[in-house]
């Protein structure tokens, strides 16, 4: 059990293990989450610099 653990935390923070616990499904969901909140950062870094040149 604390072995999938540890796969589980490592997985999450981005080291894939020999042995992954996720599901191919549950990776790309992961991978698309992570480019969701990079796409949201970058909206919001346009929306400060178009408030800052007007």
């Amino acid at each position: 059990m604390r072995k999938w653990i540890r796969q589980y935390k490592e997985e999450v923070s981005g080291v894939t293990p020999d042995n992954p616990a996720l599901t191919p499904e549950q990776r790309e969901i992961q991978s698309l989450r992570a480019q969701i909140k990079r796409l949201e950062m970058e909206k919001e870094i346009l929306k400060q610099a178009a408030v800052l040149m007007s």
